[in-house]
């Protein structure tokens, strides 16, 4: 039963290792066209060498499996010896030659092997839980430098807009100071304001390139070679509405980090188990045969036992037993550890989220519309002389901290509920 146990275990996890890697081999393909919110999940977890590493770790487990499944503890030795006699009485040429043969096969009893087996399957299952903890946090990675770079491109977007209007106003300015009807100080104040928000453009440009060249790098992409569109909306995961009792209860039910804290807490049991197990004697088998001296064959069987000693003239596994015991209440106590730190970091995640979504509420979609659409007629009112440049110049600039204010509350929620979504063990959009 245990070995077909462990052969369920080790079908699934290279089904799922196989499928993956299908999965991740098409997704490649459309990595470097363009990133969007549905392929960047599967591009940053075919990139991730981090997580081929504990893959291919996870993979090493087959010959862990095949090493623990091994019936005999030993091969069987074969001992040949030979000679003739030494007796001064017999005559040199009257004196027989002697010779004997011995096979002996070590056998354990006492369960070995099925302890061993089971201290590979919950290492195994450790180091299942040890490729998901990894995808995750690359899933996160990934989601969060795409976030990150689609509030760059709207920043970029946003102050190539005001460039524009700050250039048209300089224009504005400048021509009614030459026609004498404004003060050359209004047009001084334009220049200025101008020249403020080009730099705020080449601000926003390098930060566009810097966030992109970040994103590529994590979806594999060399950004020297390829610079891809980014293409999608600063909108958050749905995880920011789920009910924090509820959160808590699924982070502490599928937190791949707990999985691995059990597991390796269960291969410290395992390993005590296994220790005790070999205590138990191995009886060794022999069969034999034999010419003497004078002759005669014989053949035979024997059985040995070997005798154990009490520590420290001889091994009793006692050390290997009190250290693998000290392990496994030291997992213990990190799983309840973990369990706390958990609840802590969803409650914080969740908080963040919180304010978050207060912040957001500060900058309703029709207000910013408003916003840019005021932004957009302020150059046409100076032109009509409805507006006066520093009194327009005013006004620009709390419309535009407005806008700047709104696309970083979007892109903090984002980031949020990322964050909470990777915390509370709940789905990345993608990731396995």
């Amino acid at each position: 039963m245990r070995t077909l146990k462990v052969m369920a275990v080790a079908a699934t996890a290279a089904y799922l290792l196989n499928s993956s890697s299908r999965a991740f081999s098409e997704d490649r393909a459309s990595c470097s066209a363009s990133i969007t919110r549905a392929n960047v999940v599967p591009c940053a977890l075919a990139a991730s060498l981090t997580s081929k590493s504990e893959r291919l770790g996870l993979k090493s487990f087959e010959g862990r499996r095949r090493a623990a499944g091994v019936l005999l503890p030993s091969n069987p030795s074969v001992a040949l010896g030979g000679g003739f006699t030494i007796d001064p009485s017999v005559a040199a040429a009257d004196r027989e030659s002697v010779w004997s043969a011995t096979l002996s096969q070590e056998f354990e009893v006492g369960g070995q092997k099925g302890k061993r087996t089971e201290l590979v399957v919950a290492e195994q299952r450790a180091q299942q839980a040890r490729v998901q903890v990894v995808e995750r946090h690359t899933a996160a990675a990934g989601l969060v430098a795409y976030f990150e770079a689609l509030a760059a491109v709207e920043e970029a977007r946003l102050a190539v807009r005001l460039g524009a209007l700050a250039a048209a106003l300089k224009t504005v300015a400048r021509a009614r100071a030459e026609a004498g009807v404004a003060a050359n100080v209004d047009a001084q104040l334009a220049e200025s304001a101008a020249t403020r928000f080009e730099q705020a453009q080449i601000t926003a440009e390098q930060r566009v390139a810097t966030t992109t060249a970040t994103l590529a790098t994590i979806v594999g992409i060399d950004p020297l070679e390829t610079k891809p569109r980014v293409e999608g909306n600063l909108s958050p995961l749905a995880v920011v509405d789920a009910e924090p009792a509820a959160l808590i209860a699924t982070a502490l039910a599928r937190r791949a980090e707990l999985a691995v804290a059990v597991a390796e807490q269960k291969a410290q049991e395992s390993r005590v188990a296994l220790y005790e197990r070999l205590r138990i004697p191995n009886p060794t088998i022999s069969l034999f045969m034999r010419k003497d001296w004078i002759g005669e064959r014989t053949a035979g069987i024997g059985l040995g036992f070997p005798i154990p000693l009490p520590a420290p003239l001889g091994r009793t596994n006692a050390g290997e037993i009190a250290e693998a015991s000290s392990l496994a209440r030291r997992s213990e106590a990190d799983v309840e550890q973990l369990r706390r730190s958990v609840r802590l970091e969803v409650v914080k995640a969740l908080e963040v989220v919180k304010s978050t979504k207060r912040q957001i509420e500060l900058y309703p979609p029709e207000q910013v519309r408003l916003t840019e659409d005021t932004l957009r007629s302020i150059a046409e009112e100076v032109a009509a002389r409805r507006l006066p440049v520093r009194e327009a110049l005013l006004t620009q600039q709390g419309l535009i901290d407005f806008l700047f204010g709104s696309v970083e509350a979007r892109r903090s929620l984002c980031i949020a509920s990322v964050e909470l979504a990777l915390v509370a063990a709940l789905g990345l959009e993608g990731a396995l």
